[in-house]
């Protein structure tokens, strides 16, 4: 009798443990920064762009380096071994790049916001001429106000006019128009980015006051640039 008053017991205790509800785990929480993109672990393509284009790592150095090869295989990932698979790296990057800043632009003219533009005219070691240009606006996100746009190349001589179409067709590529979404433009002072300053025309471009001297408009013009910029830093 009392074997059998165990089993019993047993068997009610068991039944009785197991009608129990078992808790359930409490689930992970979500942070908001599991939806923002970051560069804390940045992937092969990334590193090799960023390398070669801040840096100025020639392209045939990440596949005749051993030394490099070695530290990106300790990070898991493999270089490619011939200098044209690198310069295809570069560019799918730079594709997806340059979507998403479309993509950021596209949001900032929904909401009816005007850009501004700087470039200057840049000459390389190889004596390539360039242009290069620059889009601003407090509305860009993360913490920097303007996106660079790359280079014009400029072949042979330019005037103002052959520069403004160069100018614009950039521009177009990335949705932006001059005369409808740019209310200020910045450049030095040499001759032909005066002459280009003269024939560009924003979608709030005015004309010097009648009778003031063309110079001393243009560096009043520029100080205000430089007016706004200080006051979208600060605030």
């Amino acid at each position: 009798m009392e074997a059998r008053h165990s089993t019993i017991e047993t068997t009610a205790q068991g039944s009785a443990s197991s009608s129990k509800e078992i808790p359930e785990a409490p689930k992970k929480k979500t942070k908001l920064t599991h939806y923002i993109k970051t560069d804390a672990n940045p992937s092969m393509q990334v590193m090799v762009s960023r390398m070669a284009a801040v840096d100025g790592i020639p392209l045939r150095t990440f596949s005749k380096s051993q030394d490099l090869k070695y530290l990106f295989e300790k990070t898991g990932n493999k270089l490619p071994t011939t200098a044209d698979t690198v310069r295809n790296i570069i560019l799918k990057d730079f594709a997806k790049r340059k979507l998403e800043i479309i993509n950021e632009i596209k949001i900032i003219l929904l909401d009816e916001n005007k850009f501004s533009i700087s470039f200057d005219e840049w000459t390389s070691i190889k004596n390539r001429r360039y242009i290069g240009l620059t889009l601003h606006s407090p509305n860009f996100a993360r913490d920097s106000s303007f996106r660079n746009l790359g280079l014009i190349r400029i072949h042979g001589s330019m005037n103002a006019a052959s520069c403004v179409k160069s100018i614009e067709a950039k521009l177009d590529e990335y949705g932006v128009s001059l005369t409808n979404d740019i209310v200020a433009q910045t450049t030095d002072g040499c001759s032909l980015m005066v002459a280009l300053g003269k024939s560009l025309k924003g979608c709030y471009a005015r004309k010097p006051p009648r009778g003031a001297p063309w110079k001393r408009w243009r560096w009043h013009c520029f100080l205000l640039v430089l007016l706004e910029e200080r006051i979208i830093a600060s605030s």
